[in-house]
């Protein structure tokens, strides 16, 4: 066939909406299109492929009329768990009329591509191209565009402006409800040191039961505001490759457990953070050596199925796993690495659990919620230092 022929991306999802309207969805790129229901016609020819010359045959005057509308939307604050399709058609970013303009939106989303089976180009072609590149270089995008602090989102995201209560997010329904269970229970009495503590939200929590608590993060602002919070917790500012410094300003004390608690999967994000990622074995032998004989490393971090975009109702939700091993988003690890680096590091893995969503979220979110009772959103991990 001829160089111009165009083919349909088979792994674009097609959703009727009503109204004579579908959603094309993509769902590794994670791009939403609103087209009229005559678009079928031009995706039935362009499954097998076809020139533009033969769709604008086969549409006639409707193809010159015809719009789409790109309903993709990223927001700062509830896109992981809200909407992690990226679909909003309330928010409109961009109206195209006619072929031309058709296709050449249809290129740039990724649903039509002039070979079979593309490659994908998920990459930035400049920082400010808000709907390319990894998760985290998004929320860097984002962030530029709101004005808003990279820090300061990482807390807004997750709390209230009093930085003292979560929002009614899986945050909440997920992640505080397994450990206010799991912390009275397993951490009573005992020694513990949370590292990437933040503003020491879950600090204060561990503090509440355990014998003692030091809290560790790199951001003084947070270790400020957990210290204003959270007074029953010791707070200092470190670096997970500085950790001889941090070693020396608690006095080489031990502990019997070390958290980690959304922090672990940092070491894997190489968008911003190669120097962990790289040092990623070395940093948890680090981090062995905090434990006295016995101990144990305690990790909780979002799940691989974390940011799984759904489509459904809540009766039959469904998943559309579009990424694990190879991670367009390149947030959460695979159980391999996990292992990998815990073993490497000189750990065993003794237990792992998936926590599930309490039921009172459906209330919120009825669809999130069926999706998330079916996917977990996080996973723990319970690790001894082998002898």
């Amino acid at each position: 066939m001829a160089d111009d022929t165009l083919y349909w991306n088979a792994a674009a999802v097609v959703v009727p909406l009503g109204g004579g309207k579908l959603r094309l969805f993509q769902p590794v790129m994670r791009r939403n299109l609103i087209a009229p229901l005559g678009f079928m016609a031009a995706i039935d020819l362009l499954q097998g492929g076809c020139r533009k010359d033969d769709l604008v045959a086969e549409l006639g005057d409707a193809g010159e009329s015809m719009t789409l509308e790109d309903a993709t939307s990223f927001t700062l604050w509830d896109h992981v768990f809200r909407n992690p399709g990226m679909f909003d058609p309330s928010a409109i970013e961009e109206t195209v009329t006619g072929l031309d303009e058709a296709i050449d939106l249809l290129t740039d989303c990724g649903f039509i591509a002039d070979q079979t089976d593309p490659p994908l180009d998920f990459a930035k072609r400049s920082f400010a191209d808000r709907f390319r590149g990894t998760y985290h270089e998004q929320i860097g995008t984002e962030c530029l565009f709101n004005r808003t602090e990279p820090a300061d989102w990482w807390t807004a995201q997750k709390f209230e402006p009093d930085l003292t209560t979560l929002r009614p997010t899986p945050y909440r329904d997920i992640e505080q409800k397994f450990l206010e269970a799991y912390v009275p229970e397993n951490l009573a009495g005992q020694d513990v040191l949370e590292v990437g503590c933040g503003t020491g939200f879950f600090t204060g929590l561990i503090a509440r039961h355990a014998a003692s608590t030091v809290g560790m993060d790199y951001n003084a602002d947070y270790i400020d505001a957990a210290r204003r919070d959270h007074p029953d917790a010791e707070f200092h500012v470190g670096d997970l490759l500085a950790l001889d410094d941090f070693d020396r300003s608690i006095a080489g004390r031990r502990f019997d457990r070390v958290v980690l608690i959304d922090t672990f999967l940092f070491l894997f994000d190489q968008t911003f953070q190669n120097s962990l990622y790289e040092q990623r074995i070395k940093v948890m032998q680090g981090l062995r050596r905090f434990l006295k004989p016995g101990g144990r490393l305690l990790i909780m971090d979002p799940h691989p199925f974390w940011l799984t975009p759904w489509v459904g109702t809540s009766e039959t939700p469904v998943g559309l796993i579009s990424e694990y091993r190879l991670r367009w988003f390149k947030v959460t690890p695979t159980l391999e690495e996990v292992s990998e680096t815990l073993t490497g590091a000189g750990f065993h893995i003794a237990r792992i659990l998936e926590p599930d969503i309490d039921p009172a979220y459906a209330k919120a979110d009825p669809v999130g919620h069926a999706f998330m009772a079916q996917f977990p959103q996080w996973w723990f991990f319970e690790a001894v230092a082998a002898e």
